[in-house]
C-alpha cells in the first residue's frame, strides 16, 4: 500500500507539473518533403508567446530561461553583451514549413533603439519551441491602401439633403445621446451603444459625404467628420448602409459597426 501510494502521488504531481509547464517540442528536422502549412489559429498564441519568451531572455542574457522555451535538441548560444529590454511584442507570424512559423518580434532596447527579429518556431498541436535564434531583420513595411472606385453619387438633392441629415443626426446621438436615441436611426430599433461621456465627445462638423444608390431603396454614405474628443478636433470617418422605410432613411448598419446595448 505504501508503494502504491507513493507512485500515484508521483503521477499526480507530474500531471500537475505537465499542466503548468507543457513540455517542449522536438526540434523540426528540414527535409526536402517539408511542405508549408498553416499554422492553426487557436496555436498561433502559443507560438507567439515561445517566440517572445526566448528572445525576452535571449537579449537580456538570461541563456538558462531562455532554454525554457526551446525545442528539444536546439542548444541556444549566448546572444553577447546583455541589453535591456524596455519593451517586447509579436508582431506578425507566418508558416515556414511543415510544422513551423517565424515569429516576427518587435523589441523596444536601452536608449530607445526599436528592432525586429524573426524567431523560427516549431507548432506541433499544442507543443511549441524556438528552434533556431532569432535573426535582426528590417523594420516591416506597411501595406498600400487599397483603391476602390466609389459608386456613382445620387444626384437627387432631396435625398442628398436627407442622407446628410441623417449622418449629421447619428453622430448628434453617438456622441451625447443615449442608446434609446440612437435607436431612433436603425431600421432594426434595437439601441446601441453610444460614447462613455468620459470622452466629452461633441459633434464638430460634416467634412465630406458621398452619397451613392447601390440598390432600389437602398442608399450607401461615406461620412468623413469631426468629432471633439476631451476638447480636441478629431476626424472620424464612416460609412453607412440605409434603407427606406415608409418616406424615412434608417441605417442598416455602419462601419465601424456600433455594437448593441
Amino acid at each position: 500500500m505504501i508503494v502504491i501510494t507513493a507512485i500515484l502521488l508521483f503521477l499526480a504531481a507530474k500531471g500537475a507539473y505537465d499542466i503548468l509547464r507543457p513540455p517542449r517540442a522536438p526540434a523540426a528536422a528540414d527535409t526536402d518533403n517539408t511542405k508549408s502549412a498553416p499554422v492553426q489559429l487557436e496555436a498561433r498564441r502559443g507560438a507567439e508567446n515561445y517566440a517572445v519568451y526566448f528572445t525576452h531572455f535571449w537579449l537580456t542574457g538570461n541563456l538558462e530561461e531562455a532554454k525554457k522555451f526551446a525545442a528539444e535538441g536546439f542548444n541556444p548560444p549566448a546572444f553577447g553583451k546583455p541589453r535591456k529590454v524596455e519593451n517586447i511584442i509579436a508582431w506578425d507570424m507566418k508558416p515556414s514549413g511543415k510544422e513551423k512559423a517565424n515569429v516576427t518580434v518587435r523589441a523596444l532596447l536601452d536608449e530607445g533603439q526599436v528592432v525586429y527579429l524573426s524567431v523560427p518556431v516549431t507548432v506541433r498541436q499544442d507543443r511549441f519551441g524556438v528552434i533556431g535564434l532569432p535573426n535582426f531583420i528590417p523594420e516591416p513595411t506597411p501595406a498600400k491602401a487599397p483603391k476602390e472606385e466609389p459608386l456613382p453619387p445620387v444626384t437627387d438633392s432631396a435625398t442628398t439633403q436627407a442622407a446628410r441629415s441623417l449622418v449629421e443626426s447619428f453622430f448628434r446621438q453617438y456622441t451625447q445621446g443615449t442608446p434609446q436615441d440612437l435607436a431612433l436611426l436603425f431600421s432594426d430599433s434595437r439601441p446601441r451603444r453610444v460614447l462613455s461621456p468620459s470622452l466629452k465627445a461633441e459633434y464638430g462638423g460634416l467634412e465630406r459625404i458621398h452619397v451613392s444608390r447601390p440598390e432600389k431603396d437602398q442608399l450607401q454614405i461615406d461620412a468623413r467628420v469631426r468629432l471633439k474628443i476631451d476638447g480636441e478636433a478629431v476626424p472620424q470617418t464612416f460609412q453607412f448602409q440605409v434603407e427606406k422605410s415608409g418616406n424615412r432613411w434608417l441605417i442598416k448598419k455602419t462601419i465601424p459597426e456600433i455594437p448593441r446595448e
